[in-house]
């Protein structure tokens, strides 16, 4: 996903919404980092602290879970920054538009337009 925002991103170098393309692909370091993160805070951390739940003592148990549960809600946290970068990245793409040489010809757009808009929900009248 990211090597391809960043091939759009040089394809849309010389074009007026470049800067959402390198936006997105700014976006995407940010969730590859955040992906990274909530890797560590899985993987490693809340299985330490699982462990240490399940090693102790009868009165200990109580704080042992209570320090398991912050840690499971910190990796829901993560969980949550890492989906709104890597939606905002792929959203910010499409966004800068397609570039100048693959633009359709004008009268080729305007039928993929009105194709477009009656096969989504918002111009179907059908279902009325």
């Amino acid at each position: 996903m990211f090597g391809g925002l960043a091939a759009l991103g040089d394809a849309l170098r010389d074009e007026a919404g470049a800067w959402l393309a390198r936006l997105g692909v700014y976006f995407g370091l940010a969730a590859l980092a955040s992906a990274a993160i909530l890797q560590a805070v899985d993987g490693i951390a809340l299985k330490a602290m699982v462990d240490g739940w399940a090693r102790a003592s009868a009165e200990q148990k109580q704080s042992a879970f209570q320090a398991t549960f912050a840690v499971r809600q910190i990796e829901i946290g993560a969980a949550a920054y890492v989906r709104i970068l890597f939606g905002v990245a792929l959203t910010s793409r499409p966004s800068a538009g397609p570039p100048r040489k693959w633009r359709l010809p004008h009268r080729a757009a305007l039928v993929s337009g009105r194709y477009q808009m009656a096969s989504s929900p918002a111009g179907d009248r059908s279902a009325d």
